[in-house]
């Protein structure tokens, strides 16, 4: 940003004001006089019309003097320096000024030599509160709080060359929260200065600034500085990579330089360029995205995958799993995935361990998935990441091995209790009630440890029983049969037994009878 520092002038006497006025602009071509007044109204006027860097104010002025002007001036115009103007006699008034801030006085007669030398002390002042402001300015731009009524950092319109370094992965906010002070201690370290200058880009202006995430920043200069910065990158990932603590470096240009109200724009394409393109693990000079790149990537895992591990899963062998999780990493990881690409696949992964494995609460699935993708987060190399996937599908596979455990169990002891009980007007609610579940979780689990039904099982084991009483006690009645199997009503043991067995009771002991004499 050019020094060109605005300066208003209030002054009643006209010689005085015509000195002051030819002086400032020969003594120091940084300071530019864009208006006078011969009273404090009309020079406060001309301060919240033009917004000037400085104003030259005189103590004894008509309609309102110069300590009213600068109390004014301090509530309306807070940044603008003001420098009195005075005679000896005035001297008291000097000191009340310094009370507004008054940055300097000059003394009447003012000669050449105390103009210069205030004026190059407020330059002094004025570039380093225009920096401060430039670079506070910059700061909201790239966080999208700027204030557009700055005038000052906008009167003389810049563009900005924006660069993003970004150390580590994406990070999710919870990552972010927990792991902001390794990042900031990597910062910390990084003296910017040397780096730039070891990485031979010379830089007149730039900014090193914060953005959104812990562990990125944003580093800005001047349009016309581009080609410096483009030409250094590669040096620069280089001199970055010590300082990363191990985690990768990637950098990103944007390849045209931005007005400052447009630098947020920048910065979003910048982020949506990291997020495509960052590879876990790698370090790299990133291109701005194109479409033609957007959905270059295959389904990360291919149907092969998934049918070979459901496989492997449903068999029980937990070594081939493990060694099957390990290659479709390793894959992944040679296939140089990129981060959101890998994440998608991550995704898909447990998905499947949870289906094969029969999880199906989908809160249970979430939480296994945003552990493991917040560990991947904040991981240095993918390769790391395994250890967290194996815990992960451990901990489906033994949830699934205790479910069976347990199912096996339950199917164990409702089949006990049938055989103990099925002489006994029983049925599915009450064997629920009796074991402390419901019905239908009862059933559901019997039929799938059994392949039946508990009523079915309680029906097969009745005609069963019933065909031993026939073969056993020829001369028995099939009221008396059926009574002892549970059924006090022959019509429908007599329907029972003929829906299981294909036959009639009678028609049974007649064909068992012929057998045995036979």
């Amino acid at each position: 940003m050019s020094s060109n520092f605005r300066v208003v002038l209030a002054e009643d006497e006209p010689r005085i004001l015509q000195f002051l006025e030819r002086k400032i602009q020969c003594l120091d071509s940084r300071f530019e006089v864009v208006g006078s007044a011969r009273n404090g109204m009309d020079a406060l006027a001309l301060v919240e019309e033009l917004h000037p860097h400085a104003l030259f104010s005189d103590v004894q002025m008509p309609v309102m003097n110069g300590l009213e002007l600068l109390a004014q001036v301090k509530s309306s115009c807070p940044d603008v320096k003001a420098v009195i103007i005075s005679g000896f006699r005035d001297f008291d008034y000097v000191r009340e000024a310094m009370r507004y801030e008054a940055v300097d006085y000059l003394l009447k007669p003012v000669l050449d030599e105390d103009l210069l030398k205030l004026l190059h002390k407020l330059a002094d002042e004025l570039e380093e509160a225009v920096r401060l402001q430039e670079r506070e300015a910059i700061s909201k731009a790239i966080e999208n709080r700027l204030d557009l009524t700055i005038s000052s950092v906008l009167s003389h319109p810049q563009n900005y060359c924006i660069t993003l370094i970004a150390i580590g992965h994406l990070m999710n906010n919870s990552s972010q929260i927990l792991h902001s002070r390794v990042f900031q201690n990597i910062w910390k370290k990084i003296d910017f200065q040397r780096i730039l200058e070891k990485s031979g880009i010379a830089l007149k202006n730039w900014w090193f600034c914060d953005g959104w995430n812990v562990n990125h920043k944003y580093l800005v200069c001047y349009a016309e500085e581009m080609a410096a910065v483009e030409s250094g990158l590669p040096v620069l990932l280089d001199e970055l990579k010590p300082f990363s603590g191990g985690y990768p470096v990637n950098l990103c240009m944007l390849p045209d330089a931005l007005p400052l109200y447009k630098l947020h724009e920048g910065v979003l394409a910048l982020q949506e360029s990291v997020g495509r393109a960052l590879i876990p693990g790698i370090s790299q000079i990133l291109p701005l995205k194109s479409e033609e790149t957007k959905d270059s990537h295959p389904a990360i895992l291919t149907s092969n995958q998934s049918q070979l591990l459901k496989s492997l899963i449903s068999s029980g062998r937990t070594d081939e799993v493990k060694k099957q999780l390990e290659n479709t990493l390793q894959n992944w990881i040679d296939c140089r995935y990129p981060q959101m690409v890998f994440e998608n696949g991550l995704r898909q992964l447990f998905r499947l361990l949870a289906s094969a494995t029969s999880i199906t609460d989908e809160n249970e699935l979430y939480l296994v998935q945003y552990h493991t993708l917040a560990f991947f987060s904040t991981c240095r190399t993918p390769e790391e990441l395994f250890p967290e996937i194996w815990e992960a599908a451990l901990h489906f596979l033994n949830k699934q091995a205790l479910e069976k455990d347990y199912g096996r169990k339950t199917a164990e002891d409702v089949e006990q209790y049938i055989r103990l009980h099925y002489t006994e007007d029983i049925s599915l609610e009450t064997i629920a009630s009796i074991m402390g579940f419901h019905s239908v979780y009862l059933n559901r689990i019997f039929k799938k440890e059994k392949q039946i039904t508990p009523i079915q099982f309680l029906i097969n084991l009745r005609i069963e029983k019933a065909k031993e009483f026939i073969l056993q006690h020829p001369d028995w009645d099939f009221t008396t049969i059926g009574e002892s199997v549970g059924y006090h009503d022959p019509h429908y043991f007599s329907r029972a037994f003929k829906k299981v067995s294909g036959m009639s009771p009678s028609e049974y002991r007649s064909m068992v009878h012929v057998s045995l004499k036979i």
